[in-house]
């Protein structure tokens, strides 16, 4: 919280900061010889995911993603009762003034018509399933109103905040099939 009260003070924003550093990294990689810049994808776990689908939505280098355990919606991100909203690292998620005008799911929106993967916990105590699903349903109408609905994954599955093996393989599986060689 105090690195975040410095940012903003100096009139910048940590959250911003966060997105620009993984964008700066995702054109060095693809600047790489021995990266097929055509094929990068990005894969994260909880605050990972939250960067996963962010940088998703802001680089074009990115051509799938993945997000394990990181999506609501505003209200339930606040709401005390699913166990948020006392601000414990809410600070690296906040760009001032963009909520007025768009949610998280809005915002993992713009990745569209990427392939996506999000994945969440029925028991995920950060995470609560009616909001993760309320951030599911947004996404869904981008995705179907731009006939990619085939291209967003969303799944809640019975588990805790948790990235286990059969995550992996899952989020795995989803980035073999669309970062493959046509």
């Amino acid at each position: 919280q105090a690195l975040a009260c410095s940012f903003e003070m100096l009139g910048r924003s940590w959250s911003g900061f966060i997105s620009y550093e993984d964008m700066y990294t995702t054109d060095f990689l693809a600047s790489l010889e021995e990266v097929d810049a055509g094929r990068i994808g990005c894969m994260g776990f909880s605050m990972g995911a939250y960067r996963s689908w962010m940088l998703s939505a802001l680089s074009d280098k990115i051509k799938a993603g993945a997000a394990v355990c990181w999506l609501t919606t505003t209200e339930y991100q606040l709401s005390p009762d699913c166990g948020r909203g006392k601000g414990d690292s809410n600070y690296a998620n906040v760009l001032p003034g963009l909520r007025r005008y768009l949610d998280y799911p809005h915002i993992a929106s713009i990745a569209c018509p990427k392939p996506m993967f999000f994945l969440n916990g029925e028991h995920d105590k950060l995470f609560h399933p009616v909001g993760v699903n309320a951030a599911f349903a947004e996404m869904r109408k981008v995705w179907e109103s731009r006939s990619a609905g085939d291209k967003l994954v969303t799944e809640l599955w019975d588990m805790p905040h948790d990235c286990g093996k059969k995550v992996q393989e899952a989020v795995l599986g989803f980035l073999d099939k669309w970062l493959q060689e046509d």
